[in-house]
């Protein structure tokens, strides 16, 4: 009996023995990954230092604040003859959120509107419209980003209907009304001929070898009291999807990340082994340098181009890129160690497109006080651990309906009426 007693006070002394140890260890494990993305970080940061110098205005500061917060838990209601709701959230940014759809309309009353950019900034106008449906008691229709003409909105519930051509400012500012108008660009290509082959002509980027689409929007921009804009990151070629469920084929970033002639991260991991580490590393490096030699170009193009062309009292807001979420992911066949946030794992192809979200975000934020803008990043925290958000396809754009996508709406609506506030001001 007594052997039995010491042989199971010694198994479970083992036992305690190798927990501590794991836990040693892979306290040390999170340790070093935190550190390391720190490293990272800093690498980019170096890199950047040589292109931008940081410059942040006050009406930057209020810009941010929008998506500073912390979800809180609304009330359940409960009954006797129905069942009790599900917790649901709400998103509290950490300065104060006012503006009803109602006070910007009419702070942009004989206002024109233009978004430019790729699916999100439509996605972005999509959460415009839906509040303006709901304001207004009336469908606004849209045929799509490639389709999208212009919208007569902010009309009074006994206005006449709404323009079929496109209105004189005197006809907006008779009617109280304004006008949104989307054009998609997924590149800002900027040529001042409309009829150049890029906005006329299915072309393919031969950097990613994907379609770029473009629509000339020079014209609409340079007519336009506010003007929102974007390029997003560059999407992934089409032959890193080859063996998917195996990674993909991610060769072209091996070559990226040892010609040193670039700019490129420094990689202190020793484990030369840990294969799948590596290649979140070389994906982010090759993220950075689509950033800088394509991204970046583009955009200090367009930005030029807008300068000479836009009124000198247009209002100028660039919306960064939101990131997707590695809950949302999570189902991927396979998945890496996002270096810049060690504690998630995200598929390779959601890393290049987020490590790019993010380069692009710290210089546009620099750069745009330069250009006479500012910028936004509509990106909201995530929600509290264990509250299951609604899946959508590309992980990016949820429904205003959703507790997400309608904090989002709020926060972008804020955004946009600050932003034609603090014109205001200034005028």
């Amino acid at each position: 009996m007594r052997r039995r007693v010491a042989t199971a006070r010694l198994v479970v002394a083992t036992a305690l023995l190798a927990a501590l140890v794991f836990y040693l260890v892979a306290s040390r494990r999170r340790a070093a990954r935190l550190q390391r993305s720190l490293a990272l970080q800093s690498s980019i940061n170096r890199i950047l230092g040589n292109t931008i110098s940081a410059h942040t205005p006050s009406l930057q500061d209020s810009l941010s604040c929008l998506t500073r917060g912390t979800w809180k838990l609304a009330e359940r209601q409960h009954s006797r003859l129905k069942r009790t709701k599900p917790a649901s959230y709400t998103f509290s940014p950490s300065c104060p959120v006012f503006t009803s759809t109602a006070d910007l309309c009419a702070s942009l009353a004989g206002k024109h509107i233009v978004l430019i950019g790729p699916e999100t900034t439509y996605y972005l106008h999509t959460l415009w419209l839906a509040a303006l449906e709901a304001h207004e008691n009336r469908f606004i229709t849209c045929y799509g980003p490639e389709f999208c003409g212009f919208h007569h909105v902010c009309r009074s519930a006994n206005s006449t209907a709404p323009f079929k051509k496109f209105p004189h400012q005197e006809d907006l500012i008779a009617s109280n009304s304004s006008v949104i108008r989307y054009v998609l660009s997924t590149t800002l290509h900027a040529d001042p001929n409309p009829k150049a082959k890029a906005y006329t002509q299915p072309t393919i980027d031969p950097a990613t070898g994907v379609r770029a689409k473009n629509a000339y929007w020079i014209k609409h921009a340079k007519h336009a009291h506010v003007v929102i804009m974007n390029r997003g990151p560059l999407p992934a070629p089409p032959w890193t999807y080859e063996g998917a469920a195996t990674g993909g084929d991610w060769a072209f970033t091996d070559k990226l990340y040892l010609d040193r002639a670039t700019p490129h991260l420094d990689d202190d991991d020793d484990d030369n082994n840990n294969n799948v580490h590596s290649l979140s590393v070389r994906i982010t490096n090759a993220a950075l340098h689509a950033t800088l030699t394509a991204f970046l170009p583009d955009t200090l193009r367009a930005l030029a181009v807008l300068g000479k062309h836009a009124s000198a009292r247009h209002s100028l807001m660039w919306h960064g890129s939101w990131y997707r979420s590695s809950r949302c992911t999570a189902k991927m066949p396979f998945l890496v160690e996002d270096p810049l946030n060690p504690l998630s794992m995200i598929d390779p192809w959601s890393l290049y497109y987020n490590a790019q979200g993010r380069v692009a975000n710290q210089i546009m934020e620099a750069i745009m006080p330069h250009y006479g803008g500012v910028f936004y990043a509509p990106g909201i925290p995530e929600e509290p651990s264990g509250v299951q958000r609604e899946h959508v396809g590309d992980c990016l754009m949820y429904p205003a309906t959703t507790a997400y996508g309608g904090a989002m709406q709020r926060s972008f609506l804020n955004a946009v009426a600050r932003l034609v506030d603090a014109t205001r001001k200034d005028d």
